[in-house]
């Protein structure tokens, strides 16, 4: 039998709940996903900051993430069904580590109505469950109106987050790559994302020019390496000078050739002799 790979989808968020509030100044923000069916699950590295010990999530926290983990199961295809927990069995198997990627997974065991039983655990990188707990779901007396959701702030949010956008950042100032592809995201007329609440284009446009001017901070010295290399190279097409080749070798690496009179499309062997930010300028060489 084949298995074909589960589609998940995002969970509505609320503006100021520690664990997934999207407002909140000092929460987790937790961005939870379900499979239509009988289990949730989101990806999560804790900061620093919520440890106990040093490099250890303090256990608060840890069973914070289990109780709203186990909570969202009875709003698979119900995102209005509110729930709260009556109790909650947890037991903590080994240290979760902050600044770990973590995988929190809640799944539905019993739907009884009114009553609905769940169970939560926190998985490391290796697979293996750091804590999990068993939880019984009590259905709210009144559930919330209209007003309320809009108070709460319960919606599906954009897909980039003040926070999401930062995290991209800080990636490109760790990782240096040397190439980067910046795409904006446009819904499509039809489609889920098309019902979805926007980023202001002004505020897309805007996070595109920061990440490209950080992106090319990045790149000041990192081409240095490549001054007096020795390779083999395709050429392209014309350069910017007369008699001028561009080319790319195999770190599709930018380079201009100076006094070219072969032909596009062959490999040559060239010298790097001088480096200019994304430029690398060579002469041919046999």
């Amino acid at each position: 039998m084949i298995e074909t790979a589960q589609k998940f989808n995002l969970q509505p968020n609320s503006k100021h709940c520690f664990v997934c509030g999207m407002e909140s100044p000092v929460g987790l923000k937790l961005r939870f996903t379900d499979n239509g069916a009988d289990e949730v699950r989101v990806k999560h590295c804790v900061p620093e900051i919520y440890q106990g010990y040093p490099g250890v999530v303090h256990g608060g926290i840890v069973a914070a993430m289990l109780d709203e983990t186990g909570g969202r199961v009875v709003m698979i295809n119900a995102e209005t069904r509110f729930f709260y927990t009556a109790k909650m069995e947890l037991r903590y198997r080994q240290p979760v580590p902050t600044e770990t990627e973590l995988t929190l997974i809640g799944r539905l065991v019993k739907d009884r109505g009114r009553i609905v039983l769940a169970h939560a655990e926190i998985q490391l990188p290796d697979g293996k469950i750091a804590a999990e707990a068993d939880l019984m779901l009590a259905e709210l007396p009144e559930q919330p109106d209209d007003n309320h959701l809009a108070e709460l702030g319960w919606k599906i949010y954009p897909e980039e987050t003040k926070d999401d956008f930062l995290e991209t950042i800080n990636l490109i100032k760790w990782l240096k790559p040397e190439i980067l592809n910046i795409s904006k995201f446009t819904p499509r007329p039809g489609t889920k994302a098309k019902n979805m609440k926007q980023v202001d284009s002004r505020e897309v446009k805007e996070r595109s020019i920061e990440l490209s001017n950080i992106f090319r901070k990045s790149l000041i010295n990192i081409n240095d390496k490549w001054n007096n290399w020795k390779g083999e190279i395709l050429t392209l097409h014309p350069g910017t000078e007369n008699n001028q080749a561009f080319g790319r070798n195999f770190a599709y690496k930018n380079i201009f050739v100076d006094n070219f009179n072969g032909v596009f499309g062959s490999f040559i062997k060239i010298k790097i002799y001088e480096i200019d930010g994304f430029n690398l300028y060579a002469k041919k060489i046999d």
